[in-house]
């Protein structure tokens, strides 16, 4: 006999009760508390619990800087930074964005990197990373790093991501 793989429900989110159609406060009795494995809600899920942050430094000539160390679990949706160049443009500038793993370690890896470029003064540089559906563990940090010739330490660095939250249930 096979086993049964079906998977209890304790709440059914409303985005999806409407994609399943189910309306009129049936809620999930409508489902019979229980969801068939094939259909897969990871989104829906996610979507009452995605959380976007947005994080920066000023004077940065050619630094590393780390987000705020997560405290739960989180699953990535994106990733970007955008360099703003100073008075000081320097011929050789690149950003990327990545992470580490603890605060004790180096950078794990970098997603994305932009550059070499020869930063122009005032100009805008961006680095994204569709990074959807990597899970890194509580203790994590994004990064983002600026590498040049820069000689001043007036450029902004703005660090940009959007995560769920995989500490249960909204």
């Amino acid at each position: 006999m096979a086993a049964d793989n079906r998977v209890g429900m304790q709440v059914a989110l409303d985005s999806l009760l409407a994609f399943l159609r189910i309306k009129g406060g049936q809620g999930p009795n409508a489902l019979k508390l229980d969801l068939d494995p094939s259909l897969d809600v990871t989104d829906f899920y996610g979507a009452q619990s995605l959380t976007a942050a947005q994080e920066n430094v000023i004077g940065n000539s050619a630094a590393t800087f780390l987000s705020t160390i997560a405290t739960q679990p989180r699953r990535y949706i994106a990733v970007s930074a955008s360099l703003t160049v100073g008075a000081a443009g320097g011929t050789v500038q690149s950003i990327s964005v990545g992470f580490r793993l603890n605060t004790t370690s180096t950078v794990n890896t970098y997603w994305a990197v932009n550059g070499p470029f020869a930063a122009t003064i005032g100009q805008v540089y961006r680095v994204g990373a569709d990074v959807r559906g990597v899970i890194l563990p509580a203790g994590h940090q994004i990064v983002a790093r600026i590498d040049g010739n820069a000689a001043g330490a007036d450029h902004n660095l703005n660090l940009e991501y959007t995560y769920q939250r995989l500490d249960g249930l909204p």
